[in-house]
């Protein structure tokens, strides 16, 4: 996995909050958001070639890795599961948001 491919210039061995969604053969999707960075937590988090290996061992044949860092952030009904690295595990200004939401 390199920065071309990412389109973005970072250090992609580095240990970090990451974020990913993906799907399987079967056509369910699977969405990872993975604490890291945190120093409140002590969780150093995933490179992005771990993070990668982790949506195929969850059976995704495709995958996109989202912003991570102080971006990824993970709440599951009005609970945040996953907090951001930034310093105090603050929440930054939403620019992006990917809302899973059950079909009435």
């Amino acid at each position: 996995i390199t920065d071309e491919e990412e389109l973005i210039v970072i250090d992609n061995t580095s240990a970090r909050a990451r974020s990913a969604i993906g799907y399987t053969q079967n056509g369910k999707v699977i969405i990872l958001a993975v604490e890291g960075g945190n120093t409140t937590t002590g969780v150093a988090g995933l490179t992005l070639a771990q993070i990668a290996q982790m949506m195929k061992d969850m059976g995704c044949i495709g995958a996109v890795n989202l912003d991570g860092g102080g971006s990824t952030s993970l709440t599951v009904n009005g609970k945040q599961t996953v907090r951001p690295s930034d310093a105090g595990g603050a929440e930054r200004k939403v620019v992006t948001a990917l809302i899973v939401k059950e079909k009435s």
